[in-house]
């Protein structure tokens, strides 16, 4: 019955909003095909140290002659950041079994990874920090499996270091590489 100061009001409602939050509509669960799903289950949850070659088999015998589901497939491929960090190479190890059966799709995937590299150097967002540190990762895990060559590493460690640094005294502090910012050099040890 009292009046209370309005941030005692918003306080209580804020306070009365977390315990009972007001009914919100749910966002609606895309629906994949049945063939998406599979895809998307062998690679992201089924592949682990055991079963790479058994999952080799399953991707080989995809409809790779269909564009739609060739391009499923290298989608889910590029998407690495999707699995669990340390099945990374051995999604690097199917993708070396896979190149030897479906020449060319290799170079779409160094093509995403290095660009995926490129835009996380130009931008600092901290929400795709591992996103960066997953791709960096499997261009180390494709060169373990001589997917590429040494020249590439050493170019992308060579614009990891040197990318949006001032050598000016004047203009010590770029947009682009800030003195606190030190994913770029955890990005370089990924890649070491």
């Amino acid at each position: 019955a009292m009046s209370l100061d309005s941030r005692y009001t918003t306080m209580i409602e804020n306070a009365y909003y977390m315990i009972a939050p007001p009914d919100s509509p749910q966002e609606a669960k895309k629906e994949r095909p049945p063939l998406h799903q599979y895809i998307r289950k062998l690679l992201y949850t089924d592949l682990n140290k055991t079963n790479t070659e058994k999952i080799l088999r399953q991707i080989r015998k995809l409809d790779w002659e269909n564009p739609d589901v060739a391009a499923y497939a290298i989608k889910c491929l590029k998407k690495v950041w999707n699995q669990k960090y340390f099945n990374i190479r051995y999604t690097a190890s199917l993708l070396a079994g896979l190149v030897q059966y479906q020449p060319g799709i290799e170079v779409d995937i160094i093509d995403a990874v290095l660009e995926e590299v490129r835009l996380g150097m130009e931008s600092l967002n901290h929400k795709t920090n591992q996103r960066r540190t997953a791709m960096v990762r499997f261009l180390g895990e494709m060169y373990n499996y001589r997917l590429v060559d040494s020249s590439l590493i050493f170019k992308v460690l060579y614009s990891l270091i040197t990318f949006g640094v001032v050598l000016d005294p004047e203009f010590a502090v770029t947009s682009l590489d800030p003195p606190e910012h030190t994913v770029r050099l955890r990005l370089v040890c990924v890649l070491l």
